[in-house]
């Protein structure tokens, strides 16, 4: 149980270096130069590559959940999707295959994020029993619903930058990472306690509290 209590510490950390992301991508608009290389709008950056890891991170988490953890495929299908997620973000999958169609990368990954969606309730259940991981997992599906919705806000349906796009980038890359840091958080709490919870649960109703504190 120890992990549910240093999350605070480790999700002020993770905003701690989102903060500063989000700071050197306002100064790569502002000011230029050596911080152009944190420009959020830009593949290929220190900002991007972080983004990827964190989501990869996530996705190896929940694919090495330990056995008798609760919800398995869902935890597996959770694993893919962020494991993709990652991917994508790394290799720019989503940018090429709208260049090449001409389709709203949101709209022609609408399977997959349903899919995602479909994984991320299912976990969502077990982890009414830890509020701190629940609280993780809801704010990390809000960061990223809002982060789609400014990037949509940030371009015309041409092509062409709206107005305000500079700011609209910064907060959608900062929201994005914040929420894949979330999901990190929520998925390294739920594995380290949740056999322990399905367990607990599965013990008859006359245990000895004593006997039920071991298992963790």
């Amino acid at each position: 149980m120890r992990l549910a209590y240093q999350s605070p510490w480790l999700l002020a950390l993770a905003l701690a270096i989102v903060l500063l992301l989000a700071g050197l991508a306002a100064l790569a608009f502002l000011v230029g130069g050596p911080f152009w290389a944190f420009n959020p709008d830009a593949e290929g950056t220190p900002p991007a590559a972080i983004s990827a890891a964190t989501m990869v991170l996530g996705g190896l988490v929940a694919l090495g959940a330990p056995a008798g953890t609760a919800r398995p495929v869902a935890l597996r299908a959770i694993g893919v999707f962020l494991l993709f997620m990652g991917a994508d973000e790394a290799l720019t999958i989503h940018e090429h295959l709208q260049l090449l169609t001409g389709v709203d990368w949101q709209t022609l990954y609408t399977p997959v994020i349903l899919a995602g969606a479909v994984g991320w309730a299912v976990i969502a259940v077990d982890l009414r029993r830890l509020p701190v991981a629940l609280a993780a997992w809801v704010t990390g599906a809000v960061a990223w619903a809002v982060a789609e919705r400014l990037e949509q806000l940030a371009w015309h349906s041409d092509g062409t930058h709206a107005a305000g796009w500079q700011a609209l980038s910064v907060l959608e890359e900062a929201l994005e990472l914040s929420g894949s840091v979330c999901f990190v958080l929520a998925l390294l709490v739920a594995v380290r306690v949740l056999p322990h919870a399905v367990r607990a649960a599965a013990l008859p109703r006359d245990a000895s509290p004593a006997t039920s504190a071991a298992t963790l």
